[in-house]
């Protein structure tokens, strides 16, 4: 008999997953990469599934924890504020007060009329700087021309008070200088006249020659004295009187000496050369203050500012200028007189050799 064999029951095995392999990992990656790239995101749900009674509990413990924090944190505060050191309270800064609008407008107008002023007194100025004539080099009249300076010197002949310029010293002795040419040129010719018709001196010319030198050294004495206190000096004190006291040594030498040849006094040599060399000592002297005098008056600027004998006049730089070409001016005339004079001299000189010789 044969023998069958009965077919065996298959039993049933769970079915066992296997591990996905690497490719399939990564495209699943990509797929869900892509759909969250082309998804909006979904709003986040709270987890409903969680009990309402748990999730108060939840939030109380938060809250509690936070609040535990922030006391923490604010004793650590005031444990650092305890320990740094105290401050200084900063000063109070003083704030001017605000003023109203009416003090500014109030203000505002004072600038304006303080510039108002001052641009009036600045007009007034030049308008009479403007209408002062300007200096010139000729006998124009004018009040700062050379013929103007010579009239304020004739008028304050006698007046040792005050100041004059360096421009006025010059321009009146540059006009002076040519006046006196002219005048004693016409006096020879009439002196020289009157001899050859009379055979006599003219007796007037003589005495206006004299009273016109008095006249000039008053003149040249009070200029030089105003002119000293224009550059700060006291005239007196340190330029005339030494002068004055050598010129009164000199004149009580000049009587003692002709008082001994007069009296014909049995007087040794030594006083008599004792009285020559102080002689000779106050001469020097004598000449000395004259050229000191001469310097300072002549050449030496003026103080721009007002001094104990009045205001500076005309000493800007037009008269400066121009007082430095009088005073050059002066000094060529002065030499060319004297030229002239020498040569004068010489010739009746020679007259008189060659009368004296035939």
């Amino acid at each position: 008999m044969a023998v069958t064999k009965a077919p065996a029951s298959k039993a049933k095995t769970p079915a066992v997953k296997k591990p996905a392999t690497k490719p399939a990992v990564k495209a699943v990656k990509k797929v869900t990469a892509a759909k969250k790239s082309t998804k909006a995101p979904k709003a986040k749900t709270l987890n409903t599934q969680v009990p309402v009674k748990e999730n108060i509990d939840m939030v109380q413990n938060v809250l509690s924890i936070k609040a535990h924090n922030e006391e923490v944190k604010k004793a650590k505060v005031q444990k650092k504020v305890a320990k740094a050191p105290a401050k200084v309270a900063p000063k109070a800064t003083v704030v001017a007060p605000i003023k109203s609008v009416a003090e500014r407008n109030k203000s505002k107008v004072v600038k304006e009329n303080a510039q108002k002023t001052a641009v009036k007194k600045f007009q007034l100025e030049k308008e009479v700087v403007e209408k002062e004539p300007k200096a010139c080099c000729c006998c124009c009249g004018a009040k700062s021309g050379l013929f103007g300076a010579w009239a304020r010197a004739y008028k304050n002949i006698l007046n040792f008070k005050g100041r004059t310029s360096r421009y006025e010293y010059w321009a009146y002795a540059l006009f002076n200088m040519f006046f006196a040419f002219f005048v004693y040129t016409g006096l020879g010719i009439i002196s020289e006249n009157t001899i050859a018709k009379t055979g006599q001196p003219c007796a007037w010319c003589s005495g206006f020659s004299s009273f016109i030198m008095f006249v000039w050294l008053l003149i040249a004495v009070s200029l030089t004295v105003r002119r000293l206190h224009d550059c700060g000096y006291a005239a007196w004190k340190g330029f005339f009187r030494p002068m004055v006291a050598w010129c009164v040594v000199m004149f009580l030498l000049s009587v003692a000496s002709s008082y001994m040849q007069i009296g014909k006094a049995d007087i040794s040599s030594f006083v008599t050369r004792s009285i020559g060399l102080v002689a000779i000592i106050a001469f020097v002297a004598i000449i000395y203050y004259a050229c000191k005098i001469s310097i300072v008056s002549g050449f030496y600027e003026e103080e721009k500012a007002d001094n104990a004998y009045g205001a500076p006049m005309y000493n800007d730089a037009c008269y400066k200028k121009y007082g430095i070409r009088y005073a050059g001016l002066m000094i060529t005339g002065f030499i060319i007189i004297a030229l002239i004079y020498i040569g004068y001299m010489t010739t009746i000189a020679i007259n008189l050799l060659e009368q004296l010789s035939a």
